[in-house]
């Protein structure tokens, strides 16, 4: 098929287009995070800065963001002069030709590099600020949680966590979003996943037209505006014309497929797809909506040269999402959405109650410190990532990541704990044992120690309160009474206020010899009293005894003569 692009002329009412681009981090990005330990922004920021930048020149087209991709971001510090290049307008002039080519930033600069690339700008949040200025944006939930699966498994307290995390995440980086507008990740989103929306204060949906189909065909393309009843409640839908959002993302359909086209044959068939529309009824403008897919990875330079050439011609005009919103629903009678879809690729509910559990486990571990808040903060939030739409189209990739946020969750738990020393020898029936205890977090940690024997001889009171400094290690003398003599192995473990177990356990041997010291003590005092005895013995014999003639002096001369 040969698309011939027709300039209708200044006789027709232009089309009104909205473009919506997501900046959305990818399964394989989210992955590569986690495996090395840094954040998730540094692995798409070369990806996501170039979407954002084919955006650059057109305030009126807006971002789909996901907050992940601005966590730690200070809005309010000054740009560098290299990011306020990438968000100023091109020079006067410079249009679709060369010249314009060789003064924008986000294009090739010949050296196998493009202009994003050069300025040594790590902090994502940083760059998209300016670039946000004035720009209309759907705020998606930290992580982008998938909406309906998190519905389908009865697990919306994840989608909640999400969805403040990521209001938090805007705040602190001085972004603004459209209010009560949703994106679901489902192809097809169902009425249950309307209705949570709902009663979490949506009040708009974007979805695929398909979603709400028309009951009878009609003969030209209507405005993008529809409206699903949920739960009782009206949210207004805001509906993504298909064949428009396929072209915007540089593919054309093939039947039930998607077939990626040349850079020319993208740009043309975005053309001649709303020139088209525009001929439909060339004295009624309309106003439709075009989304790029979620996983968009496609060439940015070309996103760019698409949208720079829809909003230079003459049929169409771009336009913010919010005018799409104060445009009323035509009124076309549209099939309802089911009541329940579940779609391949939803994560299914036994892993999200994992993640459930490794999330629960996790604050109540962080109650032994005083800012629980802070603790293991990274960890939690990659547990969230487990929850990702972005897993749709790697469902195995999804159980791997699983794997290794859980695995991560149980080493901050293992930081802390008792350890095991040597044979410990108890001689006498009341002393102190010797227990060390560790803490390698990064808080003073507060918790109980308490000791459980396995036999009679050691008789031990309650749990005794423990203080570790951060970072460190403490040992506590705790008294014991000792019974006997045996060798007894005691478990030590730590515990929170409410009494569950914290960190790693030790069996401590003790050598319990409880009569060793009596029988030291009786030892020494018979040797004493021994030695007593014949000390008085030796004394008495050498006196001499009363009444005995002492033998008179022999003369000198004698003396001297023997």
């Amino acid at each position: 098929r040969t698309h011939v692009v027709w300039y209708p002329g200044s006789g027709a009412a232009p089309t009104v287009v909205s473009l919506l681009v997501p900046l959305v981090p990818s399964s394989a990005e989210l992955a590569a995070a986690a495996l090395e330990g840094g954040a998730v922004a540094e692995q798409s920021h070369d990806r996501v800065l170039g979407v954002a930048q084919a955006t650059a020149d057109h305030p009126a087209v807006g971002w789909a963001l996901d907050p992940l991709l601005v966590v730690g971001s200070d809005a309010e510090e000054t740009p560098t002069s290299s990011t306020d290049a990438l968000a100023s307008p091109p020079a006067e002039g410079a249009g679709d030709g060369e010249a314009g080519d060789a003064e924008d930033p986000a294009r090739d600069t010949g050296d196998g590099t493009d202009g994003a690339s050069q300025p040594d700008v790590t902090d994502l949040g940083q760059v998209l600020a300016p670039l946000a200025q004035g720009r209309e944006i759907v705020a998606l939930t930290y992580a982008d949680v998938d909406d309906g699966a998190t519905v389908h498994a009865d697990r919306l307290d994840l989608l909640d966590a999400a969805g403040e995390i990521g209001r938090e995440t805007f705040g602190a980086a001085g972004l603004t979003s459209l209010p009560g507008v949703v994106w679901p990740a489902a192809q097809a989103p169902d009425l249950d996943t309307a209705r949570a929306h709902a009663e979490r204060g949506a009040s708009s949906l974007i979805l695929p037209d398909p979603a709400l189909p028309l009951r009878q065909e009609l003969t030209f393309t209507p405005t993008g505006r529809g409206t699903v009843t949920a739960g009782g409640a009206s949210v207004s839908a805001l509906l993504a014309e298909e064949a428009l959002s396929v072209a915007l993302g540089g593919a054309r359909p093939a039947g039930d497929e998607r077939v990626e086209a040349d850079d020319l044959g993208a740009r043309q068939h975005l053309l001649a797809l709303t020139a088209m529309i525009t001929r439909e009824r060339p004295s009624d403008g309309r106003h439709v909506l075009a989304v790029a897919r979620r996983t968009f990875d496609g060439d940015a330079a070309a996103l760019r040269e698409r949208i720079s050439a829809l909003a230079a011609a003459p049929w169409a005009h771009l336009a913010p999402l919010s005018d799409l919103l104060e445009r009323p629903d035509p009124g076309f009678d549209r099939v309802a959405p089911r009541a329940v879809v579940r779609e391949d690729g939803e994560a299914d509910s036994s892993l999200l109650e994992q993640v459930v559990a490794a999330q629960a486990s996790l604050e109540a571990f962080a109650t032994i410190v005083a800012e629980p808040e802070l603790l293991a903060r990274e960890e939690r939030r990659r547990l969230l990532q487990v929850a990702s739409a972005a897993w749709r189209v790697d469902p195995a990739g999804r159980q791997a990541f699983a794997n290794v946020s859980r695995a991560a969750a149980a080493d901050v738990q293992k930081r802390v704990g008792v350890i095991a020393t040597g044979t410990v020898n108890l001689i006498s029936e009341v002393g102190d044992l010797p227990v060390s205890v560790r803490n390698g977090l990064d808080q003073e940690m507060t918790a109980q120690l308490r000791l459980t024997p396995d036999g009679p001889s050691i008789l031990l009171g309650d749990a005794v309160p423990v203080v570790v400094p951060a970072e460190s290690e403490s040992t506590i003398g705790v008294r014991v009474n000792a019974v006997g003599s045996a060798d007894v192995e005691i478990l030590a473990v730590l515990t929170d206020a409410s009494g569950q177990v914290v960190g790693d356990a030790a069996t401590l041997l003790v050598r319990v010899r409880a009569d060793w010291e009596n029988i030291g003590t009786a030892v020494i005092a018979a040797f004493v009293a021994a030695a007593l005895i014949l000390g008085l013995v030796r004394n008495i014999r050498r006196s001499p005894r009363r009444g005995d003639a002492v033998p008179p002096e022999a003369p000198p001369e004698e003396v001297a003569r023997t």
